[in-house]
């Protein structure tokens, strides 16, 4: 015979094998990637020379379905310029220390989102991957 405790883990086991987060008559979504092209190359400020530092950077951008396919494909110019703008204003510090890319990575997504809410009534995008970082 079947212990009470051994049916309910069973039930539970059922339960969490058989559960689909999609609904019925729905698509999941999947994640398309946007790059950014072309290549971002701008400037920003250094803090001990008067001769400006340049940055260049590859990105992706990570979106799920359709709609936020083509609308950020669609905004790709205001992206871009939203990218090269944040840069502008990053300082030398930021820029150069690898340790602060990840945040600096959030805090452009942050930044592309807003922009893109502003324009569009939603934020798109769901992840933006820096490919390639030079500074010099």
């Amino acid at each position: 015979m079947i212990s009470k405790e051994t049916l309910r883990l069973l039930l539970l086991i059922f339960l969490t094998l058989s559960f689909n987060p999609v609904s019925a008559g729905e698509e999941s979504l999947e994640v398309s990637y946007v790059e950014v092209y072309p290549i971002i190359v701008t400037n920003y400020l250094r803090t001990k020379s008067r001769k400006p530092g340049f940055v260049q950077v590859e990105a992706e951008i990570a979106v799920y379905g359709p709609v936020a396919l083509e609308v950020v494909q669609k905004h790709l110019p205001l992206v871009r310029d939203t990218i090269i703008e944040f840069i502008g204003f990053t300082d030398e510090a930021t820029i150069k220390d690898i340790g602060q890319r990840n945040q600096l990575r959030l805090d452009m997504k942050k930044r592309i989102n807003s922009v893109l809410e502003k324009h569009t009534g939603y934020a798109y995008v769901d992840d933006l991957l820096i490919t390639k970082f030079m500074w010099d």
